[in-house]
């Protein structure tokens, strides 16, 4: 089981690589740039989670974890961006800051999780499992 979904999930990262650089190499617009950052997001995330399956040590898999959260916090405020502009509605300047800062404060507490309760009350890598993974007691 665990040889299948790696092998799928290494497959839709490089699917999902493939239409990074099909949209890449286009000149891009500025809906096609938006839509380029959050294909980049999605590549980050699923690579990030690629990774956290093939980690064998809790280093290993927080670093993945982290990874995984350089795409996906960014994902959804580039997609909502992108979907705002394909619908001509404008989203004010300010609301754009508040959402890149938002996200950029949450990626600030998963690049830092191992100094604070913040996130996790506590987590440790469970490698006995049948896919290996961080087990977390999340945090407020």
């Amino acid at each position: 089981m665990y040889h299948l979904l790696l092998s799928v999930h290494v497959a839709a990262v490089f699917a999902s690589f493939a239409i990074v650089i099909a949209i890449g190499l286009e000149k891009p617009s500025r809906v096609q740039l938006l839509l380029l950052l959050a294909g980049i997001s999605s590549f980050l995330d699923g690579l990030g989670y690629c990774f956290e399956l093939m980690a064998r040590t809790e280093e290993e898999a927080i670093l993945a974890i982290k990874v995984e959260y350089l795409g996906l916090v960014y994902m959804m405020p580039f997609l909502l961006l992108f979907m705002a502009r394909c619908c001509n509605y404008e989203i004010h300047n300010a609301v754009k800051i508040f959402f890149l800062l938002f996200a950029m404060f949450i990626f600030a507490l998963i690049t830092t999780v191992e100094t604070h309760p913040f996130l996790y009350q506590e987590y440790y890598f469970d490698a006995d499992s049948e896919l290996p993974h961080i087990v977390s007691t999340k945090a407020p």
